[in-house]
């Protein structure tokens, strides 16, 4: 799994910042994992108790990671060893689409020394085109794949 930073990042604003994921996450991490438009391109969205479940797991692999905007939760972020491969991703409720926020955690979370110095690779739905788009603006290159997911890489920089 991916190892948690040693620090907080923060971003020029100073509202919003990066965090290990923390027991004081729960309620958001099970709103993220039941709530049917956000498990839309990831699979099937849990119940209440199964999303309890997977968040005490997410909580002792360290690989979760919260982009916190005037320190609420809005964006979960994942970063997840395959092996020579980091691979990363991003989740939000709906109600914080559209604003251009993905797009700033993402530019803050890949300048984060533990992330830009790795092999990066995002795997999304096809029909995924916000997560698509967002790869691409941050220099990620779509190659192919026996998979029916789209993938995107990109190397150190």
């Amino acid at each position: 799994p991916g190892a948690r930073p040693a620090r907080r990042a923060m971003s020029d604003d100073l509202r919003l910042t990066l965090r290990p994921l923390t027991d004081r996450d729960e309620a958001f991490y099970v709103a993220l994992y039941s709530d049917e438009l956000t498990m839309r391109f990831v699979a099937a969205p849990l119940s209440p108790s199964a999303a309890l479940a997977s968040f005490r797991a997410a909580i002792h692999r360290r690989c979760r990671h919260i982009a916190a905007l005037e320190g609420q939760p809005r964006v979960l972020l994942s970063a997840d060893r395959r092996g020579a491969w980091l691979e990363i991703g991003l989740m939000m409720l709906p109600a914080h689409w559209g604003h251009g926020l993905a797009t700033r955690v993402f530019a803050l979370w890949l300048s984060e020394p533990w992330i830009a110095t790795a092999p990066l690779l995002i795997r999304t739905a096809e029909e995924n085109i916000a997560m698509r788009k967002l790869a691409e603006r941050h220099g990620f290159a779509r190659t192919d794949s026996a998979e029916s997911l789209a993938r995107y890489v990109r190397l150190p920089l």
